[in-house]
């Protein structure tokens, strides 16, 4: 409804070139924004991620926000029944995140160790969850050590990561394992299947 607004504001406007000034993150964000709002509708969701991005041939975005169109891209192509696209996806939010660890200084601040410690979370875990779901449990735990390594290289706690791999270790039937890493959580996510398979038009 606050999107539906924003446009209902937008066409009181006129001829004010505000629209015309806005950066071309602004502009992610708010067809991100729209992505995930209709989620459970997944044609348009997915024209609204194409749109986000498609900018990024336009001009370049900021590490953080190129790992939220694909994420966001990702969760899309899986709600609309495209497992291997959304898996993709899912590959090249992984290699953005590299590249936001590039970015970091040899003595990063917190705040920008703290982005890169949740934008992994958000990296790895969905992403296993769902190589899990299409039976690639080997891959799905690799990604999930992965990730346990990189916060561990980064100094921090590993909290819900070490939990995420042992339920999925639980999971695999390798309980002996899982135990290895402390209790398993059982409010943890579990994989879930892609949704039907929808098709869509690119935005004009």
């Amino acid at each position: 409804r606050t999107l539906d607004g924003l446009d209902a504001w937008r066409g009181q406007l006129g001829r004010l070139p505000l629209v015309e000034h806005l950066t071309a993150e602004a502009v992610v964000w708010s067809l991100l924004a729209r992505a995930r709002a209709c989620i459970d509708d997944p044609a348009p969701a997915n024209a609204y991620a194409d749109a986000a991005g498609a900018w990024r041939f336009v001009t370049p975005l900021p590490a953080t926000q190129t790992i939220a169109v694909h994420l966001t891209a990702a969760n899309c192509r899986w709600a609309g029944g495209h497992p291997d696209q959304a898996l993709a996806q899912h590959r090249l939010a992984l290699t953005a995140h590299e590249s936001l660890l590039a970015e970091l200084p040899p003595r990063p601040r917190p705040a920008l160790v703290a982005t890169a410690v949740a934008t992994s979370a958000a990296v790895y875990e969905p992403y296993a969850l769902r190589l899990e779901a299409v039976g690639q449990v080997d891959f799905a735990l690799g990604e999930r050590r992965a990730h346990l390594a990189l916060l561990d290289r980064l100094g921090v706690e590993p909290g819900d990561a070490r939990r995420w791999l042992a339920a999925a270790l639980q999971r695999a039937g390798r309980s002996a394992e899982a135990a290895e890493l402390g209790p398993t959580d059982e409010a943890t996510a579990t994989p879930s299947p892609p949704g039907e398979r929808v098709s869509w038009t690119r935005l004009d």
